[in-house]
């Protein structure tokens, strides 16, 4: 998914930007929050515009998206510290058979009790 929301980016260059508040966000994948807790990080109200790296996005739903699922990337990257099978059911929305943790958004959503039968 990932890498659908940052194909429907456009690639932009920092010195084709007007905007102070933009001029910041670019090159960012971790936005600082906004000043006003109903903006969105990463999200020029002015411009109507969001940045998520080098890339723009006009439509704030494709930038939202594009954010969530690199957040979600790092999550699962986080996760292989502690079980590499747990990090990829994240990213498929699968099960750990080694943990036995089903997961949804990135998110675990349930712990089964007992390990599947091994052949």
């Amino acid at each position: 998914k990932l890498a659908y929301y940052v194909a429907k980016g456009r690639p932009i260059d920092v010195d084709e930007i007007d905007c102070t508040v933009c001029t910041k966000l670019v090159g960012h994948y971790r936005h600082p929050e906004p000043e006003n807790q109903d903006e969105t990080p990463g999200w020029c109200a002015s411009c109507m515009a969001g940045y998520f790296g080098n890339f723009v996005y006009c439509d704030r739903e494709e930038f939202e998206a594009a954010s969530a699922e690199f957040q979600l990337l790092l999550r699962a990257v986080e996760t292989t510290k502690r079980c590499q099978s747990c990090a990829t059911a994240m990213l498929c929305e699968g099960r750990c058979p080694e943990c036995n943790i089903s997961y949804h958004l990135g998110r675990p959503v349930a712990v089964e009790r007992e390990a599947p039968q091994r052949d």
